[in-house]
Formats: C-alpha cells, structure tokens, sequence
C-alpha cells in the first residue's frame, strides 16, 4: 500500500526518510519540501499527489513538508477531499507542543468543517494505536455529512516537538540538524519501534 506522509517540515521528512534507510525495506521514497517552493503551492501539490497514486509511478512513499503547522493543517484541510478519495494511505505527522491529541483534533475537525462546511465533512472518533513518553499515533475517521465513514487517517505526533525531544535546533546550519535527528533515532528505540508500527513495513 503506498503511503503520502503530510508533515510539519524537513526535520520531519528527513526523519521519515531515515526511518525507512535504517529499517531497510524495500521502499523507493519520493519528498516535496514546502519550504523550498513558491507561494501558492497548492495546484503542484495536488499534481503531485495524482501522479503519485498512478500505477506507473514507481514510489511506495510521498513524503512531504509544509512550512509549518499553520500551513500544514490548511493544506491538510483543502485537500481533504482529494486524499480520501485516493488508494495511498494518508499519514499526518505532527507536533502536539504540549497539548493533548483530543483538543489538536478538535481544532483540526473545526477548520475541516469551515472549509468543507458546503459538503458537510467533518472528522469522526479516532483510536490510538500506539503510545509512549514522546509519541501518539491514532486512526482517525473521517466522516460525511450523514456520518457515513468516508475514509480515514493515521495520526503520528510528537507529544512535544522533534527537535525539543530530539535536540535539534530549529537555526542549525548547513547538514548539522540531519546528523542530529539520525543520531537521535538511532538512540531511541521507542521512537523506532513507534513509527515501526504507524509506517509500512513492505513495499507495493
């Protein structure tokens, strides 16, 4: 099953994209970094999106940055429609900042409802899979304006942030902040076996 990770930035990706090095599957991944593109990205975000899901296409993986949370709950929410009408599962990877998975969600149903408010969709119950000192992951429906389960998500946070969890600094300098995420997953099992379990472990 191919698999589009939607997340905050590059800290995110290149420690979705290690994840999958240090497992050795047998994945082709493919990343889109939001912060190295043009305002407004949305149109080449959702190009992207369709051609991944072609057969042809040879990648297991789309993983992709936003620029931020602000940016990644609008994308999230615009293309919501589009994502679940499509095969590839839908993975948002997120930083929970202190807060709890319920009230992130709660906002994020908020802003889904306000864009959608015309085709009634809305966000569902979820269920947590998998959880320990630094991560949350959970399986969120979403649902249509009857409540019929339209399709749905996983959910992967950090309880706080990756770079407080994993020493990374927001500022650092050339490659340095990529040598400190590897570091760091590879010192921390929790967080390997976590993602293990929210992350495919085969190819298509």
């Amino acid at each position: 099953m191919k698999q589009i990770v939607l997340s905050e930035g590059k800290h995110d990706v290149h420690l979705v994209s290690y994840f999958f090095e240090k497992r050795h599957g047998s994945f082709e991944m493919t990343k889109f970094i939001g912060e190295d593109e043009e305002s407004p990205i949305q149109q080449k975000e959702s190009r992207m999106i369709k051609n991944f899901q072609e057969r042809r296409n040879p990648y297991d993986v789309l993983a992709k940055s936003e620029n931020g949370k602000p940016d990644l709950k609008q994308v999230f929410s615009s293309l919501l429609n589009q994502l679940m009408g499509i095969d590839p599962e839908i993975v948002f990877f997120v930083d929970l900042d202190g807060g709890d998975l319920d009230s992130f969600l709660g906002k994020l149903d908020e802003q889904i409802r306000g864009r959608h408010s015309a085709r009634g969709i809305k966000l569902g119950n979820h269920s947590v899979t998998k959880q320990n000192t630094d991560m949350v992951a959970a399986d969120c429906e979403v649902l249509t304006a009857s409540g019929q389960v339209k399709g749905e998500f996983r959910i992967v946070a950090f309880q706080q942030t990756l770079e407080r969890v994993a020493g990374v600094s927001r500022d650092a300098e050339g490659d340095d902040w990529k040598a400190e995420i590897e570091a760091f997953l590879d010192e921390e099992d929790h967080i390997f076996d976590l993602l293990h379990s929210a992350l495919p472990d085969k190819g298509t």
